[in-house]
Order: C-alpha cells, then structure tokens, then sequence
C-alpha cells in the first residue's frame, strides 16, 4: 500500500467559540473512532458513479485513507450497513485501471479480516466467484491483495463449518476441484513479481498446512504443474541470492519465504501421490536444498534447516544425494559442537531447537541407512567426510538402533 495519509476532520469553529463542539464531532464519527461518517459516505457515492475517466489523483488519495480506515472493524461494520461489498464487486468487474483494482481488493481484503464480511461474500455467489474471476487478473499488485483476501477465508475452513458435501465451503471446492491448484501454479511460474511469488506461497503454506476432519489439503496442491511453477519461483526469488557455492538471503522476507517453498514440498512429501511428483523434479530440487544446508550462526535459520533437512529425508527413496548427505552431516555436527556447551545445564528454548534438529537428522540418517547399500555409504563417508563427521553419523545411528552399527561401522 502507498504510505500512509492521516484522515483529517473538517470541522467548521467560529473564532469567537472558546470550546470546540466535540458532540457535533462525535455525531460525525464512526462508532469509538475518530474517523468520519460523512467522508466514507463520500468516497462510496463516488465509487458507485464512477466512470475510467473520472480517476484522478485526489480520488486514488481518498480511496487509499478508506482502504486504511477498513483496517478497523468498526468502519467494516459501517461500509457493510451501506451494501459497500457489492459497489466494490461491481465496479471491480467493470474497471480496467489496475491501481483502482488494487486498492479496491485491498479494501475487500481488509473487510474479509472481519467473520461477519466473510459470511456475507461466503453467502453471496456473485461476490466470491468475483474474488475468482481475479485469480486471472494480469496485475500483480492486484493479485498480491487477493491472495491476502483468499488468505483469511481460511480461517472459516479451519473452524470446519461446514461439513456436509452440500455445504461445502466456496473456498474449499476450488481445492478440491483442483482450480485453485492450476490458478496458483500458473502465477508461480509465469511471474516476475517477487512480491507476488512471495504472497503466493504464503498462501500456500497456509493451504497445504490445513488438516480438517482427516482431509489433508495438500493433497489437491501436489502436481506436477504445481512442483514445476514451484521450481520456477525458487529461479525468480532466489537465484540472486547465490554466488558459486554460497548463498545468503538479501533479507528475512526471503528468509521466511525459503522456509514456506520447503514447507510446501514437505507436505508434498506427506502423501504417495505427493511423492511421486516431486520424485519426478527430485534431483533439481535436491540441488536447490543443498544450498539452504548452512549452519544457523552463518546466516541459516534453524527452522529452515530442519525442515530442509526434512524434505531431504523425505526424497531419499526416490533420489539419494551424496553431496547433499555429506554436507547436512558437516553442517549439523558443527552446529551441536557449537550449542553443546552453551545449552547443557538449562532447558530453553534453544534446548527445543536443538532437540528438533537432532530429531529431525536421526530421521534423515535412518532413512539413508534403509535406501542406501551398506557398502555404498561406507564407500560415501570415507571419501567425502572427516572422522570427526562420520564418528558423528554413527553415534546419531547408534542411538536410534545399536543393533544396526557393526564393529566395522564404529572402527571407521
């Protein structure tokens, strides 16, 4: 959103007046607010007649002091006694000017944090197969507000509503009929937005997270379109922050956006279908996870890194990456090396960190242990590891299962 303008009352004093007449002022404002009645009234009368050429400055400057004020629930109760919903929907199917669109899916956004505004559009075909037909709009800015809008309709998936087929929620039959699947693959691999990309797979994380009455939604999300426009996205957001072997984030929104491209995959991986479509992409998407193996205190993130390490654990029956194996070994090691000390004698926070971390490689090292030839991985851990690191993998195994470390095993 441009920045902020701060609304300004005109109220007419006399200069003689030692008092200003504050009940006038508050017979003006919306509910508890300092906000004006009569300048919203104003901005909506001239949405409901407006025309392309009647767009101007002032207007774009009004329209963005509404779309902060809808930040406040009661001046979305006030717009939804004045039917606003619907002036904005109609004129958002008429209008071509792309600012306009933005700020009027913006204002509807906004709305939509409020339940009682998400009952209207979810009750209203008209309005939310609106919000639908936008999923096709070329603007990104104006797609950047809708996938904030789409965002807090899943809040009415997770209180599980509806439950019965008949009922089902608007949102939820475009997950299941896979539309909303083709609709944000597409945007992932075609766009050159970085903030777009980074909206679109907020919202996917939050889609692919959602688990209701045994429905696992990422199971309509994994595609093979969907992984390609996946890896797609990682070449438009990410490639800049590479230089030969070393990568660092230009800034923590990249940051939380790496840890939600994982997070998709991951619940990707939760599912044999899901499975197999990313055992189609495995080895480009291997390559790209090697990349985020880094320890926390060099730029890494703890919980990206689990959950890196994760997903690696996840492909290892359908790729098995030596390189990637070696690494996450070297990288985890340095880490506990580093925290050993430091959290011995407190449970923290960090304590949990580190206990997921560990949890997370012991997983990653049984697997490889299953999918991988025992001869082939003593052949991997003496040509590309230290003693220090493979004494390190052993012991992590050995912990899980002594049974399975022979002698040969804890001689090397």
């Amino acid at each position: 959103m441009e920045a902020r303008e701060e609304l300004e009352l005109n109220v007419e004093t006399d200069v003689n007046d030692e008092e200003i007449d504050c009940d006038r002022i508050r017979g003006d404002a919306i509910g508890d607010t300092v906000y004006s009645e009569r300048f919203v009234l104003r901005v909506l009368i001239q949405l409901s007649q407006y025309q392309e050429d009647k767009w101007s400055e002032d207007l774009e400057s009004d329209l963005c002091v509404l779309w902060d004020m809808t930040a406040t629930p009661a001046v979305v109760y006030f717009l939804m006694k004045h039917d606003c919903l619907n002036i904005l929907a109609t004129l958002i199917q008429s209008s071509s000017n792309p600012r306009l669109l933005e700020i009027l899916v913006g204002i509807v956004g906004n709305m939509c944090c409020v339940r009682e505004a998400r009952t209207v559009v979810s009750e209203d075909t008209q309005l939310h197969g609106m919000l639908l037909q936008l999923l096709t709009c070329p603007d990104p800015q104006t797609l950047v507000q809708l996938s904030r809008c789409l965002q807090s309709f899943t809040w009415d998936l997770l209180r599980g509503d509806a439950t019965l087929v008949a009922d089902q929620h608007w949102l939820e039959r475009q997950v299941v009929s896979g539309h909303l699947c083709s609709s944000l693959a597409f945007i992932l691999s075609s766009s050159l937005n970085e903030e777009l990309l980074m909206a679109i797979l907020d919202l996917l994380n939050t889609l692919c997270g959602l688990e209701i009455n045994d429905k696992d939604y990422s199971r309509y999300f994994a595609s093979t379109e969907m992984t390609d426009g996946m890896l797609e996205c990682w070449n438009q957001l990410f490639i800049g922050c590479q230089e030969g072997p070393n990568f660092e984030f230009m800034n923590k929104q990249q940051e939380k956006s790496a840890l939600h491209w994982v997070s998709v995959l991951l619940a990707f991986a939760g599912h044999e279908a899901g499975r197999e479509h990313l055992g189609k992409r495995a080895r480009h998407i291997v390559r790209t996870l090697i990349l985020w193996i880094q320890e926390p205190d060099n730029g890494g993130s703890d919980t990206l890194l689990i959950t890196t390490i994760s997903l690696l654990e996840a492909l290892v029956s359908v790729y098995f990456c030596e390189e990637a194996f070696c690494k996450t070994i070297r990288i985890v090691r340095k880490t506990m090396e580093k925290n050993s000390c430091e959290f011995r004698d407190s449970e923290t926070r960090e304590d949990l960190t580190v206990l997921s971390l560990m949890d997370s490689f012991g997983n990653y090292c049984m697997e490889v242990l299953k999918c991988v030839e025992r001869r082939r991985l003593h052949t991997i851990l003496m040509d590309c590891c230290n003693n220090k690191s493979i004494k390190f993998f052993w012991k992590v195994v050995q912990e899980r299962d002594s049974d399975l470390v022979t002698p040969l095993d804890s001689s090397q």
